[in-house]
Formats: structure tokens, sequence, C-alpha cells
């Protein structure tokens, strides 16, 4: 049998595969028809005879071609997700960054840039947990005196801007 013979012979079936398909799950009937017509031409190529009769085989073949068609248009027509480019931490963020000097940026950089190896330290010199800010404040201080060659009260005056602009 060609596929045109095919086709004619079960063209009553591909409508109620469709009229069934769009009762189910919406959309237009033409355009569900017409997608049905394409899928019936691509998967007869693949049927084979003593797997099962045509009408069985065309059935779960054209259903599940129609699924994956309407799938595929539901994908296509969403409206893409606009994510907002700043959320509120964003901003903070941004915001308190924008006040800080070079200074201050250069030592929260160099904070940020420090291993975790510095607090681990810091807990082993000091077992009271109230102090390990100072101690990570001095390793922060020296670091800047040999890394920058700032002197101390420099680092001072920089730690206390970095503590007015977090409040």
């Amino acid at each position: 049998m060609t596929l045109e013979e095919t086709y004619d012979a079960n063209k009553n079936l591909i409508c109620k595969i469709v009229w069934d398909f769009q009762r189910q799950y919406g959309g237009e009937f033409e355009e569900l028809l017409a997608e049905a017509n394409y899928g019936f031409v691509l998967n007869m190529k693949k049927y084979k005879p003593r797997k099962g009769k045509v009408t069985t085989w065309l059935y779960q073949s054209l259903t599940l071609h129609l699924r994956n068609y309407r799938q595929h248009e539901f994908i296509k027509n969403q409206a893409p997700i606009e994510t907002p480019r700043h959320t509120h931490a964003n901003l903070f963020i941004m915001d308190f960054l924008s006040e800080l000097s070079t200074d201050a940026l250069t030592v929260l950089t160099l904070f940020l840039e420090t291993p975790t190896q510095i607090f681990d330290i810091a807990r082993e010199d000091c077992p009271n947990p109230r102090h390990v800010g100072t101690i990570v404040k001095r390793r922060l201080t020296n670091q800047l005196r040999q890394k920058q060659g700032w002197p101390a009260d420099k680092s001072k005056r920089i730690f206390k801007e970095l503590a007015q602009c977090s409040r």
C-alpha cells in the first residue's frame, strides 16, 4: 500500500485523533490537522506491520506527535521572564561601594581575597570569640603595612570609615 492509499484509508481516523486531541488540550483544529498530516508522513516511514495494526500505531504515534508539537508551541510562545537587573541587595551593595574611598575599597578587596586561614589563625590565637574581629583587624593592618606600605593610623581610619558606611 502506498502512502497516499494509506492516508486515504485513514483520513477519518486522523480527523478523529485531532478532534479528540483538540477537545482534551485545546488549539485550532485546522492547525492541529495540518500538524497531524505532517506527523502522518513522518511516522509512516517508521511503521512496521509486524508490530500491530496501522490504526493502533497511528493513534499512538500521532497523539504523541501532537503532544510534542503542542509542548513546543507552548514553550515557543511563552513570554520571556524578565529578571530584575538589580535586586534590593544589589542596590544596597552598589550604594555601599559608591560611598567608600579608594583606600577603603583596597581594604575591602584585601579582606575579601584573604583566605579563611586568617580567621582560623585568629581563632587559634584568641580563645575568646569576641576578640576574633580585633585579631583579624590586626592581621589586615599588618598585611596593609607590608603590601601597601600604609602606617597603622591610616588603616585605623579606613576601618572606621568601613564601620560607618556599613551602618
